[in-house]
């Protein structure tokens, strides 16, 4: 791996270090994702991150196939998005909490090229909302 420090001013650029440090293995060995050898906070973020978009999908075509009143596109948008974050560097297990936060189907996982996989979740608030008062919301009315 290599560093190099520069140092800016108006009109020239300039190198003031350079470090090379070996590495047993490659950077793309080195993030590769793997499931031995993880923390168990890993693991339950994992287990979520396949479970919310789940939970999500099945409360959007629970609203979808259900008789509202009024328009739909709130709900649907509202079942759509996860509030919050919650990430965790599956190579490293360091771990990040973004309160103000908005994720599509309430989780993502990506990585850089050759860099570390980040796997994230989001609270399915409109999901839980909707199952939650789906029974209790009025029926349209006939006409």
């Amino acid at each position: 791996m290599l560093n190099v420090a520069t140092l800016e001013k108006p009109g020239a650029s300039k190198i003031v270090g350079l470090h090379v440090y070996p590495r047993p293995t490659s950077l793309e060995e080195q993030n590769r994702f793997r499931f031995a050898g993880r923390a168990t906070l890993q693991y339950v973020i994992l287990a979520l991150a396949v479970l919310f978009p789940l939970l999500t999908l099945y409360a959007l075509v629970l609203c979808v196939r259900t008789r509202l009143p009024g328009r739909k596109w709130p709900w649907v948008l509202f079942i759509l998005l996860g509030v919050g974050k919650f990430a965790v560097n599956w190579t490293t297990g360091v771990w990040a909490v973004t309160p103000l936060a908005v994720q599509v189907f309430s989780a993502s996982a990506a990585a850089p090229l050759y860099g570390p996989w980040t796997v994230a979740v989001s609270l399915p608030v409109g999901a839980i909302v909707f199952l939650l008062r789906r029974k209790s919301l009025p029926a349209p009315a006939a006409g």
